[in-house]
Parts: structure tokens; C-alpha cells; sequence
């Protein structure tokens, strides 16, 4: 059954008129004409009498107008959801992410992946260095990456974070607006290490201001850390941003910490290789992330 010829029966039995179901469908008369007789032809029925210069429903007219509407609203449905189909954003898009940034940031990569169904999203996990290196060698598209710099890549900033000193609310330490060297004497510390980047900015601050403390705990995991604060077994020298949330709550005390040699900042950036960009797909995983999308 032709959907024209059940828009021109509808038209018609809404109007009862061949002459403005013409108008409303762009269509000649004899064309309508022509539609409502194959229609009656095919369902061996006739479908309208012409009453008064009105064309009125037969009884078989007026059983059948029920099937026709939900016939041409469930096609016209398929037919939307198809074209919404089309119009998805789909394709492929491997992304790497290093520890730090999975934990910051995984909740919001699933999300992505459940708004955007039609794109195929892989996730790895790799260090900052080995996502520039992958991403170079076309095997990864996107990168989660810190303080890292090469020519060849495009570069989003996501998040920037200096380093604070991380201390229980109720630590002696806690209401200084600043640290200077000999308070860390004798204090125990938990030590927060991911890569080449982290041991720079840590050595360097232990080399100012901790030289006297006592390391009792090791960890690459700030939620570890976190935990240490909290049960005030020591403190902790950690990117502002990983403890955002309990500063603001008030959990933890964070205290500014000013290096005579200052260290680059603790920056975690979105990266791809500038000519192999997919922008469209690109920008739609970062707007997903600052919430433009």
C-alpha cells in the first residue's frame, strides 16, 4: 500500500473536499481523484460518497480511517527515527588516559559513550608519554596527557593545578597560609608518584622543604592519599585539583607551597595529532567534557 495514496485519503476525509485536499498536497484534482480510486481499488471497497457537494466517509471509509492514521503515524515515526539514526554522530575514536586522569575522568567517558551510541569509543590506559608516542603512530586519536609537548599535536587544556600541601583540618599546620623549610621536620608524608613529571615536581619540593620528614607510604593512587590525611596518619604533597572536593568541604587543608626552583604546573591537557584531526568527532568528546554539549 502507497503512503500517498493514504495521505490523499486522510487529506480528503479530513476536508471533504477533493478540490482543497488538492490544495493542502499540491496535487491536481484528477491526481487525488485518481489516488482515492486506486485505494478503493486495492481494498475492494468504496471509501467516500459525494453527499451535498461533500465527499463523506462510507461506512468501510469510516472503519478503515482509524488504521490509516495509525498506519501513516507509524511510518512516519520509522521514517523520523531513521533520519535521527542517520544524524547521529557515529564513527570510531580510541582514547588514552593515564591513571590520574581514568579516575578523574572515567564517569564522564561513560557517560559520553551512552549519549553517543552510534560512536564506537576504546579506552586505553597508558602513561603520558606512551599516549604522545601512540598518538603519533596513529594507533590512539585522543590523549589524556600532562605537561607534555610536542610539535606534532593539537593541544585542549582540561585541567590546571598547582601542587598544594595536602593536611588534616585539624593538623597545627593546617591554618598557615604558607610553609617555609623546618616545618616538615620529623612529619610523615605519603608520597603520590605517575611518571616522569610527578618525580621532578615531588623531588624538587622534598629537596626545599622535606629532607627531614619521613616518607612511611608510597602510592600512585590520591584516593590512598586522600585516606591517609583524612585518618591523620601524615600528610601529602598533591595536584590541588585531585582534592578539589574535600577542600571545598573542608576535610582536608591544602596549603600553598612556593619553590625557589618552581616546577612546571601540574596541567592534564586533551591531545591529538593536528593532521589527522577528525574535528567534528574531536570537539564533540571535549564539549562533552566542559559541558558545551
Amino acid at each position: 500500500m502507497n503512503n500517498d495514496l493514504l495521505e490523499a485519503f486522510l487529506c480528503v476525509a479530513r476536508t471533504k473536499s477533493v478540490s482543497q485536499a488538492s490544495e493542502i498536497l499540491f496535487l491536481s484534482q484528477p491526481t487525488v481523484t485518481h489516488r482515492i480510486q486506486s485505494l478503493e481499488k486495492e481494498l475492494n471497497e468504496r471509501l467516500f460518497v459525494n453527499k451535498n457537494r461533500q465527499m463523506t466517509l462510507t461506512d468501510a471509509g469510516q472503519d478503515f480511517l482509524p488504521y490509516a492514521v495509525d498506519i501513516l503515524n507509524s511510518w512516519n515515526r520509522g521514517l523520523e527515527k531513521i533520519r535521527n539514526r542517520s544524524e547521529e554522530p557515529e564513527g570510531k575514536l580510541t582514547v588514552s588516559m593515564f591513571y590520574h586522569a581514568s579516575m578523574l575522568y572515567g564517569e564522564k567517558v561513560v557517560s559520553f559513550a551512552e549519549k553517543y551510541p552510534m560512536i564506537h569509543l576504546s579506552v586505553k590506559t597508558l602513561t603520558p608519554e606512551d599516549s604522545v608516542e601512540q598518538i603519533v603512530d596513529r594507533k590512539v586519536q585522543l590523549g589524556f596527557v600532562r605537561s607534555i609537548r610536542h610539535p606534532a599535536l593539537s593541544y585542549h587544556k582540561m585541567k590546571t593545578g598547582n601542587f598544594v600541601l595536602a593536611v588534616h583540618p585539624n593538623h597545627p599546620l593546617s591554618k598557615r597560609k604558607q610553609i617555609v623549610p623546618g616545618d616538615l621536620n620529623g612529619e610523615k608524608m605519603a608520597f603520590l608518584y605517575n611518571g616522569a613529571a610527578d618525580q621532578k615536581i615531588i623531588d624538587q619540593f622534598y629537596q626545599e622543604y622535606g629532607q627531614a620528614s619521613e616518607i612511611i607510604m608510597e602510592t600512585n593512587n590520591f584516593e590512598v592519599c586522600k585516606h591517609f590525611i583524612m585518618k591523620r596518619l601524615g600528610l601529602a604533597y598533591l595536584p590541588q585539583y585531585t582534592i578539589q572536593a574535600e577542600l571545598d568541604e573542608g576535610s582536608i587543608a591544602g596549603i600553598p607551597v612556593t619553590l625557589a626552583k618552581q616546577p612546571p604546573e601540574y596541567d592534564i591537557d586533551l591531545v591529538w595529532l593536528t593532521e589527522n584531526a577528525n574535528l567534528t568527532l574531536y570537539r564533540l568528546f571535549i564539549n562533552h567534557f566542559t559541558g558545551k554539549s
